[in-house]
């Protein structure tokens, strides 16, 4: 008998028969706190962000070319804004620098998505600032354009 693991090649490879119990006790919390808020208004909630973040990227980032390409409809829209500019990768480094964490999406998307559990307005207009800096002031010219590994 080989005692040696042999792993899966696929995504067989993260299947488990039993979950650790300390790593599902969070779960039980995690539920309640989304069933006692609700997930319709965990919804509106990301709609209104949503909509704030981008009426403050169209206002305040004006000159800064960059397009907003999730749907505007709050039907058609998830809880994330996509940002497009030619130099996302540098941008999306400058904004993790600036404490801020973006999913970069190449070749020329950012990724942002604030969570309505926890993100405040405040969050909201403190990026856009950050953002609005980084442009401004040209901060993401000090990080190279090579996509790191995990983005």
């Amino acid at each position: 008998m080989n005692h040696e693991p042999v792993f899966a090649e696929d995504a067989g490879a993260f299947q488990i028969g039993t979950p650790h119990i300390l790593s599902t006790a969070p779960l039980i919390a995690s539920l309640e706190m989304f069933n006692e808020v609700g997930i319709a208004s965990l919804r509106e909630r990301s709609l209104r962000m949503t909509d704030y973040f981008m009426n403050l990227i169209d206002h305040e980032l004006t000159n800064d070319h960059f397009s907003i390409s999730n749907p505007r409809d709050a039907k058609s829209r998830g809880g994330h804004l996509y940002l497009e500019h030619e130099e996302a990768v540098r941008i999306a480094k400058a904004l993790k620098a600036e404490g801020i964490i973006p999913d970069l999406r190449p070749p020329n998307g950012i990724r942002l998505a604030p969570v309505p559990l926890y993100n405040t307005y405040e969050d909201i207009f403190i990026t856009v600032q950050r953002l609005k800096a980084i442009m401004s002031e040209r901060k993401y010219e000090r990080f190279n354009s090579t996509r790191e590994v995990v983005s």
